[in-house]
């Protein structure tokens, strides 16, 4: 079980790895016109120009932690390599790819540190409103 003191130490990577993402996606979503944007056939979205993006920015941010990263946009990994993973970052870089595309504000970055497959840390970060919402790491924050 995680202790208060490694959890002290793994939160600030948690809020900026979902804040800087946040950053990105805004980049993107305020010039949509310089980005080749498009909806993949797993009705996640793709958007290309330059080397970093929104998942990119995560593993910046939580990659020092050495704790794994399972997305769907990272490597494919088979469930025997992760099925006894005990801690592990689980995160959506952009959650609502349809509605980011149309443009109406709705979607959201989406982290949580996981042990023995429950929640003990999240956040749901709002780029549009620059609003973070946590739970069992501290308190909402803006």
């Amino acid at each position: 079980m995680l202790d208060n003191e490694l959890k002290s130490y793994l939160l600030p990577n948690l809020f900026n790895a979902a804040v800087r993402a946040g950053a990105a996606i805004m980049q993107v979503y305020k010039n949509k016109e310089d980005y080749d944007i498009s909806i993949k056939s797993d009705k996640t979205s793709d958007y290309r120009r330059g080397p970093t993006g929104r998942y990119e920015t995560i593993k910046t941010y939580l990659g020092p932690t050495r704790i794994p990263i399972l997305s769907e946009e990272g490597r494919e990994m088979r469930y025997e390599e992760r099925c006894n993973w005990e801690l592990f970052w689980l995160v959506d870089p952009l959650d609502g790819t349809v509605e980011f595309i149309k443009g109406n504000n709705e979607f959201t970055v989406n982290i949580a540190l996981m042990e023995n497959n429950r929640s003990v840390a999240s956040v749901v970060y709002v780029p549009i409103w620059a609003r973070c919402i946590s739970r069992g790491a501290g308190a909402v924050l803006s």
